[in-house]
């Protein structure tokens, strides 16, 4: 797995390679940059997940978490392009409902700049137990086709 970040008009663009498992090093120092990203909150994040061969339940708790950094921490954070066998496991645990996806970098701006995201919820989330219970279920295998009880706690 590989991290790159460049820095972008707008947003820091994260592009991220290989297999999100969170079990190498790799994983844990994207995990660290997704925990520590809060602190630079002047920037929108963009994960370019084109690259990406795999992403596991950690991994998707980890983004969770970060959205739940972004939204209260005041700034945006999208997908970029990921592989169809990443976009189904989005897709199914119903995350992709929350982390907007876009299919190509000319689409960011336009995304960004339109406010073009889902809305934040009313009362205040615990992201932290959502991603606990993100992937509870995943490992349970009740992440069924659509969502199903997953979206109902993402609250899509």
């Amino acid at each position: 797995m590989g991290i790159k970040l460049m820095e972008c008009e707008g947003y820091r663009l994260v592009r991220i390679t290989g297999f999100l498992d969170g079990h190498t090093s790799e994983s844990r120092d994207l995990s660290e940059l997704l925990c520590c990203s809060h602190h630079d909150i002047d920037n929108n994040h963009v994960l370019d997940l084109s690259a990406v061969e795999y992403v596991n339940s950690t991994m998707l708790g980890n983004f969770v978490r970060f959205l739940g950094s972004s939204q209260k921490n005041n700034f945006q954070v999208l997908i970029l392009n990921p592989p169809p066998s990443v976009l189904s496991v989005l897709d199914l645990t119903g995350l992709s409902h929350v982390l907007p996806v876009v299919a190509c970098e000319a689409e960011i701006m336009r995304v960004l700049g339109a406010g073009a995201l889902p809305a934040l919820p009313d009362e205040e989330v615990d992201y932290t137990a959502l991603s606990s219970e993100i992937e509870d279920l995943i490992i349970r295998g009740e992440a069924a086709e659509g969502g199903g009880e997953l979206e109902r706690i993402v609250g899509s």
